[in-house]
C-alpha cells in the first residue's frame, strides 16, 4: 500500500471513530414540513417542530466537547417527506449532527 493509500485509510478510520463516538446532549425531533419559528425554537420541543426551529435551538444551546446536538426527523406521512424553503436556514452556528435517516 503506498502512503497516501495509508493515510487515506487512517484518516477514514478516524473519521469512523469520531462518528461512532459522538455524544448528544439535545436531541430535537422535526415533527414538520413547515418552514417557520414555533414555540419549539424556544424549547427543543413542542406541537410542531421545524427545521428551522431546531436549527434556532441548537444554536442557542452550543454543548462543550466531545458533546454535540442531534437534529432528528419524525415527520407524518408516508414515503418522503420535502420540506420547502421560504428563506435560507440559519448557519449552523454550534457542533449538530442532522441525522436525514431518522
Amino acid at each position: 500500500m503506498t502512503r497516501s493509500r495509508t493515510i487515506f485509510v487512517s484518516l477514514l478510520s478516524g473519521l469512523a471513530f469520531l462518528a461512532s463516538t459522538s455524544v448528544f446532549a439535545v436531541t430535537i425531533v422535526v415533527t414538520s414540513a413547515a418552514d417557520s419559528v414555533t414555540e419549539c425554537a424556544a424549547f427543543g420541543t413542542g406541537q410542531l417542530c421545524t427545521l428551522r426551529d431546531a436549527i434556532l435551538f441548537s444554536n442557542g444551546h452550543p454543548q462543550p466537547p466531545p458533546f454535540s446536538n442531534l437534529i432528528q426527523f419524525n415527520i407524518p406521512g408516508g414515503g418522503v417527506q420535502t420540506i420547502t424553503l421560504l428563506s435560507d436556514l440559519p448557519a449552523i452556528t454550534t457542533e449538530t449532527v442532522i441525522d436525514g435517516y431518522s
